[in-house]
């Protein structure tokens, strides 16, 4: 985990916590409670794997994080009463992961310099979910 040191991640509630950046004066309200990933990028933004520490019904929060700004992408994997476990987190190039979660299954997680229009947000499998699919996106997950 590359920029961890520079990341906290405080429990609110039983699915929530507060996450501060160091030197950034604005909080966020992220989903999970665990810090499993954090790769701080090139050009400021920090994209951020959370998991609920639930592992017979796991989710997993995928985060790009603009410091400075209160808004964040947020894409969720997983499925109500299935078990699942965060492993083998591979960073493959500058803002692009590999990781499995439930059952071994891998995914890619990609970020872009700018926000785009991808179709296959709207077509992705039922356990990922998008919290906006219909707007423009700088994170995109797909699976393997």
């Amino acid at each position: 985990m590359e920029a961890q040191d520079s990341v906290t991640l405080t429990p609110i509630d039983g699915n929530h916590s507060t996450l501060r950046i160091e030197r950034d004066s604005h909080e966020w309200a992220v989903p999970g409670l665990v810090l499993e990933y954090c790769q701080k990028l090139e050009d400021g933004r920090f994209l951020l794997l959370t998991t609920d520490n639930s592992p017979y019904e796991e989710a997993l929060h995928v985060m790009l994080i603009t410091s400075g700004k209160k808004t964040y992408e947020l894409i969720n994997i997983g499925q109500p009463y299935t078990p699942a476990i965060f492993k083998h987190a591979l960073r493959i190039d500058e803002g692009c992961i590999e990781f499995s979660f439930s059952d071994e299954t891998r995914f890619h997680a990609t970020v872009f310099d700018s926000p785009r229009w991808k179709i296959s947000t709207l077509l992705s499998p039922s356990y990922i979910k998008y919290v906006s699919p219909l707007s423009k996106k700088s994170l995109y997950v797909s699976q393997l």
